[in-house]
Parts: structure tokens; C-alpha cells; sequence
């Protein structure tokens, strides 16, 4: 029998045994290197630093200090002796060779309340650079005990103050001098940290890459901008500033990408005046929760076309220096353009269009006169154009531009106070205007032009207008169109003051108005700013004075914007051939009412509409609707109805589809209605002056060649000095109202007066004849006729003398009249003779001889 052999158990206890052994000496082994890991790190920062001790080599001494807006700056510091003795050291070992500083982020500390002051620190980085000056065979045990205890003392600080004197550079960031820092804990460096790179060389700051604003490492310095800088944001690159406001005395903001500003907090503040511009594609995203933006007074926020917000909603609130709210604006529109300029004063502006606020009296092309420090330039001003805003009691001149503005600026607003000076006194010989401008002359504002010849050159699709109470600083001030052919059109200012408007039109026509008028160019609705030359719409400018709405051929003014009642300071409305005026929401109104005394004036080929679903207009007293030959109504069936404050008045219903004709309710309630073109002279002053009749414009001979009524009303005095005793314009009636005064002839004159037309001469007040002498002179067709309360008078003696007009011959014998003739005397002049036909006197017929009439 076989012996048995091993067992299978026996023979792996052995190799069993050999493992544990293995995984208890590991074990012990891990153990103790775990142990050493750290015994060994500070032994070998010892070590490091014992190599420091040693040698002579620089190390860094690096702490941070809360700061302000202020001391809180890239520099060197220069007084390395007192920062020595403030770290405590002496002897003559150890010395400072170098100090640093560079600008940390700003931190928003809380506050309990808007009104109580925010408190902002800045966490300026500070670098102090040092060097043990003995070599080490000369540094002896005390030499070595006390390198050690200076570098345990250092590490043993939590908070030193110092002042430190810091060279900012040259760049404009900051101001050399001595601030108080207070340091906190310091590091011990062996190698020189990164983020101190010194002072910038410029004071821009540009991003180079995404990130957080914070970040030093996004920046093209290498630092966070700090001071009175100018900040950059390129194209594709998307900086975020996710604190509760910007404590940086910033210059200007410029984004082409994208900022993002204020995430999770409430609001996002300003603290100093800021110039932020997003240009074209540039995106600004507003991540506070109230959407609100607080600026304080001299901040300017600007919008170029196809930049914009994110969204929209956000509040622009501007606030005092004592931390009171004011007044805000709210962005409406993702895209520019758009401006809201908050002023020094306070004064709180917003356009829908890139605009420089003019803010210190100086020169167009003077960045130190603008609101956020840039002026308007070529590049700044591309289509559509740019505006300036002359603040108050400012002086902007334009010597710097050798009489030619090339710049695309597309609107000057000059306010009271102010003045715009076009020319360089006298040394050029006119300004001219490269692009189509609006020139707007608010009340107590001057314009000047200083060229020799007093002349301003417009392109087409220009207007300059001169509110009541502004002027122009010398008379005669001529506004000349011109185009790529030649010169065009030109207006010679007849006054001093305003209200005036030059309007040229994109088809060359030149118009004048003693008025500020708005002119139509494009077919809208009234309250669209696109629709008018120079892109405003009328608006509280009219509160001072009436305006006027010039709707240009081929346009069509509606209304609906206005819900049936114009409550606008309108008081003339001119519409054109083929221009259409629509008043009324297309049936949605009863009626369409005009608030205030208004004009309205249709010329031949223009149309007047009256789209409520009544087709009545209401018009308050002293108003009044000209409709030429050639006018047309949109329907016939249209109600003219007077009102007051104690309810409706008289009223006319049309029947007609056009012209002429012509409705007015004057100011006592009388209604005039004619079926021709008429002037109602409710005013005293001679046949010229619009200022004389209801509506504001005086009769000329072109618009009244097909013949006109005059109608002088109750109280007036009407004089026809002016004229030089010839009546050249074709009235075929002129009423005389019970109260109202005619005077005919040119005093000191003995030339007598004379009619060109036959008139019908109805005199219910005084009929007084002026001249110093001479007859008056009618042409067949006439009538003299005073009526019942009506009557004649004349210092001199005089007649009524048939002629003809066209060869100037007296016909027949003289009709003499009496001072002191009353009514009713009626006398018909004839090709048959003058004849007395009722009243007092000699009814007779004078005969004519046939030869005298030709």
C-alpha cells in the first residue's frame, strides 16, 4: 500500500503565510509615507526658503489692502524707505528694492436703504519686492537668526497700515500721490507673482478674450480696468459682470459683443457718470431682477442701429449725488438707435437716434464739451446720422470746420440760453451743410451763421425752424438749397425772431413760414416722426405757439393714432395736391374734434377727409377750412360743427364734393360760410400781415387769381398802406363788418387808390379813405355800396371814378363823395355809368361815352 502524500491544505499554508506578511509590511510602509506627507511639504518650503536665507537673490512680500476708487490703481511705489520701516526693518541686511500695485475687483458692500451710501472697496493687490544685501560667507549666526525672524514676523501680520507714494504711469489712470493702505495677512514669495505688470501704457482697456470682468486674464494689460479708463468689448466676446454695480471712474464702455451686467442682484449701479456706447451688433444683457439700471447725473447712454438690449424693459434711473431717485426712462426696443442723456443738471433726455449733448461752450469737434467726453466724428456718425443737443447757456462754434460740415450730423437742437454759430467770422464766404440736416431753434436759443455773406447751404431734405422767442443773432440770413447741379431755391429771413420754419423739400421746392411747420414728406400717421423732414413729429414744441402740418404731394396724414380728437397744438394743417388729409379712425370715432383753434387749407388737387363715423369735425371758435378750386372732399355729407365749453354751435353741411369754399366760426360764435376762397381779417394791421387774419395767412395775388372774399371783422382796423394804392389782388367781395374799420389808400399819398378787379364793396362799419389825396378808382362790374349803420369818411375830398384796368383811361365824369355819408347808399358801377340805386343822395346815372370805353 501506497503511503499517503501531502495534503492539498498543508502544502498552501506556507504560501498563505508569505502574503500576509507582504500586505502587513505595506501596510506599515503606507502608513508612514501618509505620516510624512506633511512633515515633508513644509520641510521643503523650508528648504526653499533657506535658500532665500542664503543667497541674495530677490523675494516678494505680497499682501492686498481695501482701497477706493481712487488709490485704487496699477503703479510703483517710490518712498521703498518708509514702507522698510513700517515692515520693521532695520540694519543694514535687509532692504526693499521694489513695490507694485495692481487694481482688484471691486466689491459692492450692502446697504439698508437707497438713500443711505453705498459702501464700494476696491481689493488693491500690493507687491513689495526685497533682498538680502550681505553675502552669505558674511552672514554670520545672529545675521541668519534674524533673516528668519524677519520672515516670521512678516507671515505673523494681519493687518499693517502704510502710506504708500505710487507713480501711476503716464496713461492718465490715476493721480501720483500718497495713500493710506491698510494691509492684511502677507505671503512670503520666492518667485515674482504674475498680475503685476506695472502701469498700463494707455488708458484702454480691451478685452481678448471671454470672461468675467473680473478677470485680470481677459484683458489685453493684463489687469482689471480700474481709473478713468476706456473699456472695449470686441466683437464675439461675451463679458459678464455679475456684481451688484461698477465702482470704476470709467471714461466710456464700448461693447461690439456682448455685456452682461448685474446677475441676481435687484439693480446694477453707476457709481460715477458713464459713457456707454453699444455700437453696431454690440449686446447689452440686463441680469438684474427689477430690470433697472440706477446712473447717476452725467451719464449718457447710447444705442447704435442693430445694437441694442437683449430685451426690453430695462429702466434707465437716474439718481442725485445724495442718492434720491429721478427721473427714468425705459427702453423700449431691442435695437437702436437710441440716446437717453442724463445732464449735470439733472435734466433727463432720450432720442431715437444717436445724440451728443453739447454740455460746455466750445468747438463741434471738442470732446471736452460733450456729455461722456467724446464728439461727434466721421466714423461715430454713420447712416442715418447723428444729432447734437446744445444744452443751455452753451456756445457751439464751428470755426474748426472751414465752413463746411461734413460730418453726418442730422439734427441740431439749440435751447434757451444757447446759441449755434455756423462759420468761422468772416472767413469763409458761406456755411454749408454736406447732409440733410434739421436745425432746431428752441424758445431763447439764437442761430448765427458767420459767413461773410450770411448764406447757409442746404441739401434737399433740410429744414431749419425758429421757435417763438428764439432768433437769429443778425438780420437777413439766407438759407439756400443746392444740389450736385447747382443752386437751388432761396429764402431771405424776414425777421429777427421766431416762430419761422425754412423747409426745403426732397424735390428742391423752398418754403417759408412765420410759423414752426412740420413738413410730410412720407405718408403715416401723424404722431410718426418718420413720416416729416427732419424725423420729428409734432409734439409738446407746440405748447409754446401753434404749429403747423405741411403734408406734401402725393402723401396721405392719417389720424388714428389720435382716438377722434387732435389734442395737439396743431393751428394750420396744408394739404397739397394729391395729399390726402384723413381725420378720424376709419368709423371707430363718432366725430373727430379739434382741440384747438385750427386752419385747415386744401389746395387744389388735395383732398380733405373726415373718416368718423358721423363725418362731423368739430372745431372750436376761430377756426376755419379753405378749400381752393380743385380741392375735393373724400364724401359729400360731411358735418362742420362749432363747439364751446357750454356745448355745440352752428354747423354746415357740405353738399359739394370739392372746392372752392370756405367755412369759419369766429370768436364770438359767428359762423362765415362761402362758396369761394376767404379772408377773415379778425386782427388789426395792414393787408399783408398774416398775423391780421384767422389762420395766419395773409391773401396773395396768385392764390386768389381765380378771386377772393375779404371779410374785415367786428373791431378791426384793416389798412391797405402797404399796398401803394393799387389793390392788385382779385377780391370780388369785401365785407366790412358793423365795428370794423376799413382804411383805404396810402397816407401821404395823392395818388388816390384804385381796384384792378371788380369788387363789391359792402360796408356795414367805416369806410375811410387815408390817401392824401386822388379818387378811387373802380372798373366795371363793382358796387359801393354802405349799408344800413355803415358809413364813409375822408379828411380830404375825393370820388369814385370809373376806368380801364388794362389801358388805365378814366371813363366817364367822377362821382363825389361825402365825409360823413351814412348808410344805406348803394352805388353800381357799370360799362353804362356809375348809378346810385338806393339811399340818400342823387339817384342818377352818369353817362358814359362810348368812344372812352374803347
Amino acid at each position: 500500500m501506497r503511503p499517503a502524500g501531502p495534503s492539498r491544505s498543508a502544502a498552501a499554508w506556507p504560501l498563505a503565510a508569505i502574503c500576509c506578511l507582504g500586505l502587513l509590511l505595506f501596510t506599515i510602509a503606507a502608513a508612514i509615507v501618509i505620516a510624512l506627507i506633511p512633515v515633508y511639504l513644509p520641510t521643503k518650503n523650508a528648504s526653499a526658503a533657506q535658500n532665500v536665507f542664503t543667497s541674495n537673490e530677490p523675494f516678494y512680500l505680497q499682501t492686498t489692502s481695501d482701497a477706493d476708487d481712487d488709490s485704487n490703481l496699477a503703479g510703483t511705489g517710490t518712498n521703498t524707505d518708509d514702507i522698510a520701516n513700517s515692515l520693521g526693518i532695520s540694519g543694514d541686511d535687509i532692504k526693499v528694492t521694489g513695490i507694485s500695485t495692481a487694481p482688484g475687483a471691486s466689491v459692492d458692500r450692502r446697504k439698508r436703504g437707497f438713500n443711505s451710501r453705498t459702501k464700494r472697496s476696491f481689493s488693491v493687490l500690493i507687491l513689495i519686492t526685497c533682498q538680502f544685501t550681505k553675502a552669505f560667507k558674511d552672514c554670520n549666526a545672529h545675521c541668519m537668526n534674524a533673516r528668519k525672524q524677519f520672515q516670521a514676523n512678516v507671515l505673523k501680520i494681519s493687518s499693517l497700515p502704510i502710506k504708500l507714494a505710487v507713480n501711476p504711469g503716464s496713461a492718465g489712470l490715476g493721480t501720483a500721490g500718497t495713500y493710506g493702505y491698510t494691509c492684511k495677512k502677507f505671503s512670503f514669495l520666492t518667485t515674482k507673482p504674475s498680475g503685476f505688470p506695472g502701469p498700463p501704457p494707455t488708458n484702454t482697456f480691451t478685452c481678448i478674450k471671454s470672461g468675467l470682468f473680473t478677470d485680470a486674464s481677459i484683458w489685453d494689460h493684463g489687469i482689471v480696468p480700474y481709473g478713468a479708463c476706456n473699456v472695449v468689448i470686441p466683437a464675439s466676446f461675451h463679458v459678464v459682470l455679475a456684481t451688484p454695480g461698477l465702482g470704476i471712474r470709467m471714461i466710456s464702455l464700448v461693447v461690439y459683443g456682448t455685456l452682461s451686467l448685474g446677475s441676481g442682484s435687484s439693480t446694477f449701479k453707476f457709481n460715477f457718470g458713464i459713457n456707454l456706447v453699444c455700437r453696431d451688433g454690440g449686446k447689452i444683457e440686463d441680469l438684474t431682477t427689477n430690470k433697472q439700471f440706477l446712473l447717476p447725473f452725467g451719464s449718457v447712454v447710447t444705442i447704435y442701429p442693430n445694437g441694442g438690449f437683449v430685451a426690453a424693459g430695462t429702466t434707465l434711473q437716474s439718481y442725485t449725488s445724495t442718492g434720491s431717485l429721478a427721473k427714468s426712462v425705459t427702453i423700449s426696443s431691442t435695437t437702436g438707435p437710441f440716446t437717453c442723456g442724463i445732464l449735470p443738471d439733472g435734466t433727463t433726455l432720450s432720442y431715437n437716434q444717436v445724440m451728443f449733448f453739447l454740455i460746455k461752450s466750445g468747438d463741434i469737434g471738442s470732446g471736452s464739451c460733450y456729455l461722456g467726453g467724446s464728439a461727434p466724428t466721421g466714423p461715430a456718425c454713420p447712416s442715418p446720422g447723428c444729432g447734437i443737443y446744445v444744452a443751455p447757456s452753451c456756445t457751439l462754434t464751428t470755426a474748426s470746420l472751414s465752413g463746411q460740415l461734413t460730418i453726418n450730423i442730422g439734427t441740431i437742437i439749440v435751447n434757451k440760453g444757447s446759441t449755434c454759430d455756423l462759420g468761422t467770422g468772416g472767413s469763409s464766404s458761406q456755411f454749408k451743410c454736406i447732409n440733410p440736416i434739421s436745425i432746431s431753434v428752441q424758445s431763447g436759443g439764437t442761430l448765427q451763421v458767420s459767413a461773410t455773406s450770411k448764406t447757409l447751404l442746404l441739401p434737399l431734405s433740410s429744414v431749419v425752424t425758429m421757435y417763438s422767442g428764439a432768433s437769429f443773432a443778425t438780420t437777413g440770413i439766407i438759407f439756400q438749397s443746392y444740389t450736385s447741379t447747382g443752386l437751388g431755391q432761396s429764402v431771405t429771413a424776414s425777421t429777427t425772431t421766431g416762430p419761422f420754419t425754412c423747409g426745403i423739400l426732397p424735390d428742391g421746392t423752398t418754403l417759408s413760414y412765420n410759423q414752426v411747420m412740420y413738413f410730410a414728406i412720407n405718408s403715416g400717421d401723424i404722431g410718426s416722426g418718420s413720416c416729416y423732414l427732419g424725423g420729428s413729429a409734432p409734439g409738446q414744441d407746440c405748447a409754446l405757439s401753434p404749429c403747423g402740418i405741411y403734408i406734401a404731394p402725393k402723401c396721405t396724414l392719417t389720424t388714428a393714432s389720435l382716438s377722434g380728437q387732435l389734442s395737439i397744438n396743431i393751428g394750420t394743417i396744408i394739404v397739397n395736391s394729391g395729399s390726402t388729409c384723413d381725420l378720424g379712425t376709419g368709423g371707430s370715432s363718432s366725430q373727430f374734434k379739434c382741440i384747438n383753434p385750427i386752419s385747415i387749407i386744401v389746395q387744389s388737387g388735395g383732398t380733405l377727409q373726415v373718416s368718423a363715423s358721423s363725418k362731423t369735425l368739430l372745431l372750436p371758435l376761430s377756426s376755419i377750412i379753405t378749400m381752393y378750386t380743385g380741392g375735393s372732399w373724400g364724401a359729400t355729407g360731411i358735418i362742420i360743427q362749432s363747439y364751446t365749453s357750454s356745448g355745440l354751435g352752428s354747423s354746415f353741411t357740405i353738399t359739394k364734393a370739392a372746392g372752392p369754399f370756405t367755412c369759419a366760426f369766429l370768436s364770438d360764435g359767428t359762423m362765415l360760410q362761402y362758396d369761394e376762397v376767404a379772408f377773415i381779417a379778425i386782427n388789426s394791421g395792414d393787408i399783408g400781415s398774416g398775423s391780421c387774419y384767422l389762420g395766419g395767412f395773409a391773401p396773395t395775388v396768385a392764390g386768389c387769381s381765380a378771386g377772393c372774399a375779404l371779410y374785415i371783422a367786428k373791431g378791426v382796423i384793416f389798412s391797405t398802406a402797404s399796398l401803394n394804392g393799387v389793390m392788385s389782388i382779385n377780391f370780388d367781395t369785401i365785407t366790412v363788418a358793423a365795428g370794423a374799420t376799413f382804411q383805404l389808400g396810402t397816407p401821404g399819398s395823392t395818388a388816390g387808390f384804385k381796384f384792378l378787379f371788380p369788387v363789391i364793396l359792402d360796408i356795414s362799419g367805416i369806410f375811410q379813405f387815408v390817401a392824401s389825396g386822388g379818387g378811387i378808382l373802380l372798373v366795371a362790374g363793382s358796387e359801393f355800396n354802405i349799408l344800413a349803420g355803415g358809413s364813409f369818411i375822408s379828411a380830404v375830398a375825393t370820388f369814385l371814378q370809373l376806368y380801364d384796368p388794362l389801358s388805365g383811361v378814366l371813363i366817364g365824369v367822377a362821382f363825389p363823395l361825402t365825409s360823413g355819408q351814412t348808410g344805406p347808399f348803394i352805388i353800381v358801377i357799370s360799362t353804362t355809368g356809375i348809378t346810385v340805386t338806393s339811399g340818400t343822395g342823387v339817384s342818377s346815372t352818369v353817362p358814359v361815352p362810348t368812344v372812352a370805353m374803347g
